[in-house]
């Protein structure tokens, strides 16, 4: 096991690497599947707790929403109808002026959530060798899971 530093982003690259893998069980290899299981336990953990993070900013999105929204005369949010695409979807109403708070609001979020994914986490990850990745593995996976290979350095040419 070694403790890595990571970017919450890299979690989410990870994570979409271990799910290739998981999509093709032809990839196999004692070591590469034990490495696997181990790491994907690890990364899971970290990638739930930012779904977690992303998931409290959603009910206070829309509490805030909520909050800036025109209300009827039963003190609720009014919600309209607004056609997407093909598709009709109810939102609250919302003022020009309220609209603009709701804007600012998400663009501080995005500036919030960039600075999140740019921390780093420590996760212990369990490390293969390059030799113990399967041959069938594509270079987009592999490049997704090169967090877990330790790249062996090269021998050093001694001068004749």
């Amino acid at each position: 096991m070694a403790k890595v530093s990571l970017r919450r982003v890299d979690v989410v690259e990870m994570m979409n690497g271990f799910n290739a893998v998981k999509k093709d069980p032809s990839i196999a290899g004692e070591k590469f599947t034990y490495a696997f299981i181990k790491n994907r336990k690890a990364v899971a953990a970290e990638y739930e707790e930012m779904q977690e993070y992303q998931e409290r900013h959603n009910e206070e999105r829309r509490a805030f929403i909520d909050s800036i929204a025109d209300k009827g005369d039963d003190g609720k949010p009014s919600m309209v109808k607004q056609k997407e695409g093909e598709n009709e979807v109810v939102t609250p109403s919302l003022s020009a002026k309220a609209h603009k708070q709701l804007v600012d609001y998400d663009i501080a979020w995005a500036k919030t959530l960039t600075a999140y994914g740019k921390e780093t986490v420590e996760i212990d990850l369990h490390m293969i060798s390059l030799a113990d990745v399967p041959k069938k593995v594509g270079t987009a996976i592999i490049d997704s899971l090169s967090f877990m290979v330790k790249m062996e350095e090269e021998p050093k040419k001694t001068e004749e």
